[in-house]
């Protein structure tokens, strides 16, 4: 879970994430918060088609760009709490032959990490996708079906 600056760094020996406590806890937490933040942004995607696609009015009007920044905003400071626990289970471990900064954490905190990475990453992603996906579907059939002609048309 590191950036690829991060990656660099290390390479000349100059990640000052890997021997200073705070930026290491910054780091990754701030990486698992971001990374997060990818996969619901996607999600959001289809939320939003759902909206756009919809014949209702007040739908429509929910799909809109100062929306998507509140609930960015807002996503981000949720996720932020769900993985602030990060700056009490990670720790600078010193491993011969190297430093590294990694999650020493008691077996409970190593599990809550998990199953919230798991549930944010995998698990509300998806069932926004399924749910707001189909819910687009319908919406363009039901289009469709009010557009075509209804009955016998004179030509």
């Amino acid at each position: 879970m590191t950036s690829p600056l991060s990656r660099m760094l290390a390479t000349f020996q100059l990640d000052l994430s890997e021997n200073i406590n705070i930026l290491c806890k910054i780091r990754q937490s701030l990486s698992y918060t971001f990374s997060s933040l990818s996969m619901i942004s996607i999600a959001f995607v289809s939320v939003d088609r759902f909206l756009i696609s919809s014949s209702q009015v007040e739908y429509r009007q929910l799909s809109s760009l100062h929306n998507a920044h509140c609930l960015i905003i807002i996503t981000t400071f949720i996720y932020f709490l769900v993985f602030v626990d990060m700056f009490y289970c990670l720790d600078i471990v010193d491993k011969s032959p190297s430093i590294t900064c990694t999650i020493n954490t008691t077996h409970i905190y190593g599990l809550y990490n998990e199953i919230a990475r798991l549930i944010v990453l995998v698990f509300i992603p998806s069932m926004l996708i399924l749910i707001f996906g189909y819910g687009t579907i319908q919406h363009i059939k039901k289009s469709r079906q009010m557009s075509e002609p209804q009955g016998n048309t004179i030509h």
